[in-house]
């Protein structure tokens, strides 16, 4: 109706703006006068994506931390950072070995030092991005991230002591996916940590049932009896399949090293939320 009364008011104009079986000039009209306003909404991963970013904010507020931070701090935190890129992980010696370069500084400097070294791990980029990455095998549950962030601090500063890794995007992110199985497939973590053969067995079988997702053949159930039974329904489960695919062979030594590593907090993540 509304756009036949435009079309009668301007009838002189009518005919030079019709398309064959297409709009007409008062169709034209009303995509001028209405418009209506709609937003395409975000994807459940950028969804928790932008959790992430709200949780690791908030970790950084809560040291009270600004962009105004005195200059001898920041020449302090540096320090500190100088020493552990040479390979000194632990951060208590990396601060005394500092604190003999630089003698100048009094303690209170070198305690703020130690803070903003703490805070630059929410604030890495290559942390952020380690944490992106196993973001879909936490089902989008926000309690599940949050665990899974808490976790990660504290076995990446242990892994970072004992000389397991270094600040690099490969050792954050294999590191990253230990945690994940001991918070998602906590079977698999515990029969892997018992017998070293039994993850690198289920890695191959994992492989195979990709490249053949057909009807299980005689191979792969030959395969599937080298398992313990507590495991064998995982292969059932597509994004542990997925999860496994993101792992590279070569990797396995490593990987299983910090999964036994990461056993204790993991654990204990784990069992908070039943």
């Amino acid at each position: 109706m509304v756009v036949e009364s435009i079309e009668v008011k301007y009838a002189q104009l009518k005919d030079t703006v019709r398309e064959p079986g297409g709009r007409t000039l008062g169709t034209y009209f009303l995509e001028k006068i209405i418009q209506l306003e709609f937003r395409i909404p975000l994807s459940e991963e950028a969804r928790m994506r932008n959790y992430v970013d709200q949780l690791l904010e908030f970790e950084r507020k809560q040291h009270k931390h600004t962009s105004e931070v005195p200059y001898e701090v920041k020449q302090a935190a540096e320090a500190i950072q100088a020493e552990r890129r040479v390979g000194v992980d632990d951060m208590d010696q990396a601060l005394r070995t500092a604190q003999k370069r630089w003698p100048d500084f009094p303690k209170e400097v070198w305690e703020k030092a130690k803070i903003q070294v703490k805070i630059r791990f929410v604030e890495s980029p290559e942390v952020r991005q380690a944490i992106y990455r196993v973001i879909p095998y936490l089902n989008g549950n926000p309690r599940q991230i949050k665990r899974f962030i808490n976790a990660f601090r504290l076995q990446t500063m242990l892994s970072k002591r004992l000389g397991f890794i270094k600040d690099t995007p490969e050792d954050l992110d294999i590191q990253a996916k230990a945690i994940i199985v001991w918070m998602r497939w906590p079977v698999l973590a515990r029969e892997s940590v018992a017998n070293i053969h039994v993850f690198p067995q289920f890695y191959r079988i994992c492989h195979y049932y990709f490249d053949n997702p057909e009807e299980p053949d005689a191979k792969y159930e030959q395969l599937l009896k080298t398992l313990p039974t507590s495991i064998r329904p995982l292969l059932q489960v597509d994004d542990i399949v997925k999860f496994i695919q993101s792992i590279d062979e070569k990797e396995i030594p490593r990987f299983l090293r910090l999964l036994g590593a990461a056993q204790v907090i993991a654990s204990s993540e784990i069992d908070s939320s039943q």
